[in-house]
């Protein structure tokens, strides 16, 4: 009888929440204030044309990172297109 009782006590408390106790805090004081820009040159070959925007989907990665900035295509200085 005892030995029952027992087993549904620990069986209870088993299910019962416990306080967590962290052993670690990490506290993040700030991050980067602005992305860095980055000139992405379009891509491009001879006698051979992409299904996608290559450029495009390169400049959306990299926005999404939060890292980069991605210039706009006319704000470019030159456009590129030997390899």
């Amino acid at each position: 009888m005892l030995r029952h009782w027992l087993k549904t006590v620990a069986l209870l408390m088993a299910f019962l929440p416990w306080p967590a106790h962290a052993l670690l805090t990490i506290e993040i004081t700030g991050g980067s204030e602005s992305a860095l820009p980055i000139a992405i040159v379009p891509f491009g070959a001879e006698g051979f044309s992409a299904p996608e925007d290559i450029s495009k989907i390169i400049s959306n990665d990299l926005t999404s990172s939060g890292r980069f900035a991605p210039l706009p295509g006319k704000d470019l200085i030159s456009q590129p297109h030997d390899g």
